[in-house]
């Protein structure tokens, strides 16, 4: 299933990067989605370029209750994110990849990112396939998910805006 989801924020590319890849924020951000923070890992190198893993628990009443059974009462979220170095000189866009996985799950989204200056904000747009191999069910399982991760990354947006408004 095709997921697109897109997060506008009150900053510059660098600032809305900057939140996202700092550990508080990410701690923030987990704790207001109702999660538990497992592990966060932020590699920042000279050049601009960004990687972060960051891998939450949280109560399996994110996945339709008859698909339950197949990852128990919490489920693990690892997150990946990769962007490329800063926006050079003259530039209006950075690229970057996704990769969300369930662990234990046979569910895994992963994708392009892209962020650029639109109209006096940031737009960060992600672009993905969720993937459920599950036989039979794989399909209703992408909807589902494809839908909750739409709805956690929407709500991005106020949290970005939020923190970045706070300084």
């Amino acid at each position: 299933m095709e997921l697109t989801a897109q997060i506008h924020a009150n900053g510059t590319p660098q600032q809305v990067l900057g939140a996202l890849a700092d550990p508080e924020f990410i701690a923030f951000a987990t704790e207001r989605a109702g999660m538990r923070l497992v592990s966060t890992d932020v590699e920042q190198l000279d050049s601009g370029a960004i990687t972060l893993v960051v891998r939450r628990a949280a109560t399996s009443d994110l996945i339709p209750a008859n698909f339950r059974s197949f990852v128990g009462s919490e489920i693990e979220l690892r997150q990946t994110e990769a962007w490329a170095e800063s926006i050079p000189e003259g530039a209006t866009t950075r690229h970057g990849t996704f990769d969300i996985e369930i662990v234990g799950a046979p569910v895994r989204i992963a994708g392009r990112s892209t962020i650029a200056e639109e109209s006096g904000q940031s737009v960060l747009r992600y672009e993905g396939e969720v993937n459920a191999s599950i036989p039979l069910f794989g399909a209703t399982i992408e909807k589902a998910v494809g839908q909750v991760v739409e709805q956690v990354l929407a709500s991005h947006s106020k949290l970005v805006n939020e923190w970045l408004a706070q300084g």
